[in-house]
């Protein structure tokens, strides 16, 4: 919730995230799969100059 103190509607912004997954298997043997999302950063955004210097290859 702390994170979120400085952030108002319809700001652009700019969210780092852990993903993990894990098995689980119920007690009638049925396997599920489940997703957990944590953000741990959240930052305004802003298009700079620098976000274009960095190409994938």
């Amino acid at each position: 919730v702390d994170l979120l103190k400085n952030i108002k509607l319809k700001d652009k912004i700019k969210i780092y995230i852990n993903i993990k997954g894990r098995e689980w298997t119920n007690p009638k043997g049925i396997v599920r799969y489940f997703n957990s999302i944590q953000g741990w950063k959240i930052e305004h955004y802003s298009l700079s100059s620098d976000d274009f210097d960095d190409l994938p290859f």
